[in-house]
């Protein structure tokens, strides 16, 4: 008897790989979720190695820190940017639930570029925030390579996260 949580609907998709992707929604919120979670702790540990190690200029770390914590609490802006990780992990994953995971790399990239473009067109403008700071080409490329980074780390996380038996090999 299965008693785990589903939500009714279920999917099968196959990839280039012969792998059949079956399970309910569930399995996938859940693997995107946590994915996309520890992907934001991650990439928020990989920015705070660099500021610590100062390996970006000041003026440039300055303004990456900016944009990620105000107005925010420290505590609360990490709360809020693992929040958000997860809720990108679940859109990832039900991509590549529905489109199968070859290439997952890939899509995760083009994933975490198109990310970093909806943040920028429409989020940003629609809550109001303003920055004390003009972005400069440094900052966005920089910002742009962190969310590819997540982009393609979470979609890895999420392919390893699947069924042992539905792993790459």
């Amino acid at each position: 008897m299965n008693n785990r949580l589903t939500l009714g609907i279920s999917f099968n998709a196959q990839d280039v790989n012969g792998y059949t992707a079956r399970g309910s929604i569930m399995d996938w919120l859940v693997r995107g979720g946590i994915a996309g979670a520890l992907t934001a702790l991650i990439t928020q540990a990989i920015s705070s190695l660099l500021f610590a190690l100062k390996l970006l200029p000041v003026n440039l770390m300055v303004q990456l820190a900016g944009s990620l914590v105000s107005p925010f609490h420290p505590v609360t802006a990490t709360l809020v940017h693992l929040i958000i990780g997860a809720g990108l992990g679940i859109i990832l994953s039900s991509i590549l639930a529905f489109t199968g995971s070859d290439y997952h790399l890939l899509k995760g990239a083009i994933f975490g570029a198109l990310e970093w473009l909806v943040e920028k067109v429409f989020v940003v403008p629609l809550i109001g925030v303003v920055f004390p700071f003009r972005h400069t080409f440094l900052l966005n490329t920089v910002e742009i390579g962190f969310n590819i980074l997540y982009g393609i780390l979470a979609a890895s996380f999420i392919v390893v996260l699947r069924q042992p038996e539905a792993r790459p090999r």
